[in-house]
């Protein structure tokens, strides 16, 4: 527990250093474009914070720390089934809450699909 514990916490600011990189890219553009892209990056982590704990630790453990499943799988002491079985559900559970809307729903698609097996 201790370890997911920390694995939480390494997340949660590798998502903020995440969000404050496409703020600072994208405050070249236009103040709308920036501001509509803060409410969605806020919607994305409240919809994060809402997969139930399995799913979220598998979805950091990959898609954020870049473990591989087998590592994953290790660290969170499941079977590595068990680690795609979540992470499948985490994804589509994910991009079902987010829907078709956002500009920067291209760029959550490729955090959460950049994932290694």
């Amino acid at each position: 527990m201790q370890t997911i514990w920390f694995n939480e916490l390494r997340h949660r600011k590798v998502c903020a250093q995440h969000a404050q990189e496409v703020l600072e890219h994208e405050s070249a553009d236009n103040g709308d474009q920036v501001a509509e892209t803060r409410v969605f990056l806020t919607r994305v982590e409240k919809e994060i914070l809402q997969l139930s704990e399995e799913q979220r630790i598998v979805l950091m453990l990959v898609c954020v720390e870049g473990l591989t499943y087998r590592e994953a799988a290790e660290a969170a002491l499941i079977p590595i089934g068990t680690v795609m079985s979540r992470l499948a559900k985490a994804r589509s559970t994910l991009m079902e809450r987010i829907g078709d809307t956002g500009p920067s729903r291209d760029n959550v698609i490729k955090l959460v699909g950049k994932c290694r097996s």
